[in-house]
């Protein structure tokens, strides 16, 4: 049996296993990284802090630096009806302090601030070079626009408004820029092609005006599906000038959980992969420079940290050596 313990405002305080081991749910106040003493330096004792109010609502992250200086973000919750927002709350953030660059405190000279809708959403925003972002919805609640209704001082305006259309299967299949927050030219834009599964079967892309697609550059993405394995995975990507480049999965083990073997084009394997486990690369081979980029030992070298051949990873599978290896004569750098 495991046993909860909940708190006055009904939070989960300790959980307790069968075995009688009580784990306190707490909140992270400190972080210490690279660890020495615990005196911040430029290369050792990294150490951030935070803190919160009553309500479990992140107050300010302080980075805390070395010489005894600091500087801290400050976030200020709180919307009002009575303002401009769409409703009252105390649990959302209504503007975040960044620090000041002399003294390190928050500073509202540093800070971005946020209008809110009905439902909690941003409608508005104002960033700190002055830029104020007003925000569209449509009815199921997805960003249509983003437009700059007003440009802070020194800010490039060539785009003011960011439109976002969805198809039927709600893929947003068209992003186009505007150079006046409302109404406007047309600077660029994005269309999208997606399939049944809503994977991404090609992107056309004009950087001068809307998308002709029948003359505007694109990439197509082709798959393969097997009805009996329940399966769609990415088989090639071709590039606007048509060159196709080929992701393989070789029989076996990589093919029955779809997991990529090698790439390759016309001119054959460009890059191909050994793993430790499920998805851990430990073999990069680039077959026409002819390197390998390796994380397992060398002719000779002893076993690694985690007792194992994998001398470029450590026991926690963090990286902490990488060879890269010429397959002519195994010299390795």
């Amino acid at each position: 049996m495991t046993d909860y313990a909940y708190n006055a405002v009904g939070w989960v305080e300790t959980i307790t296993d069968p075995k009688g081991i009580a784990g306190k749910i707490g909140r992270e106040t400190k972080t210490i990284e690279n660890y020495t003493n615990g005196v911040p330096t430029n290369s050792s004792d990294k150490t951030t802090e935070f803190t919160y109010d009553g309500s479990h609502h992140l107050l300010t992250v302080q980075a805390n630096l070395a010489g005894g200086t600091f500087q801290r973000t400050q976030w200020v919750y709180g919307t009002s009806t009575s303002t401009s927002d769409g409703v009252n709350s105390n649990d959302l953030v209504k503007s975040m302090r960044y620090p000041d660059p002399i003294t390190g405190l928050p500073s509202s000279n540093e800070q971005e601030t946020y209008e809110v809708n009905g439902l909690g959403q941003t409608k508005k925003f104002t960033d700190r070079n002055g830029n104020v972002h007003t925000l569209s919805y449509d009815v199921l609640g997805r960003v249509t626009a983003d437009a700059v209704t007003t440009l802070g001082t020194g800010v490039d305006g060539a785009v003011r408004r960011i439109e976002v259309a969805y198809d039927g299967q709600g893929n947003p299949f068209k992003i186009t820029s505007y150079d006046a927050a409302t109404a406007g030219n047309v600077v660029n834009e994005i269309q999208r092609d997606f399939n049944g599964l809503g994977q991404l079967t090609k992107e056309y892309q004009e950087h001068s005006g809307s998308v002709n697609t029948g003359t505007s550059l694109n990439v197509q993405y082709a798959y393969s599906t097997l009805d009996s394995n329940n399966r769609s995975r990415l088989t090639s990507m071709t590039y606007p000038n048509g060159k196709v480049l080929s992701y393989n999965y070789a029989t076996g083990l990589d093919s029955n959980i779809s997991r990529l073997s090698s790439l390759s084009d016309s001119s054959g394997t460009l890059e191909s992969y050994d793993f430790l486990g499920l998805s851990t690369v430990v073999r990069r081979a680039y077959s026409q420079p002819g390197v390998d980029l390796t994380y397992i030992k060398q002719t000779g070298e002893s076993n690694g940290d985690a007792g194992d051949k994998y001398t470029g990873l450590d026991r926690f599978d963090r990286v902490v050596d990488r060879r890269w290896r010429k397959t002519s004569d195994g010299s390795h750098t």
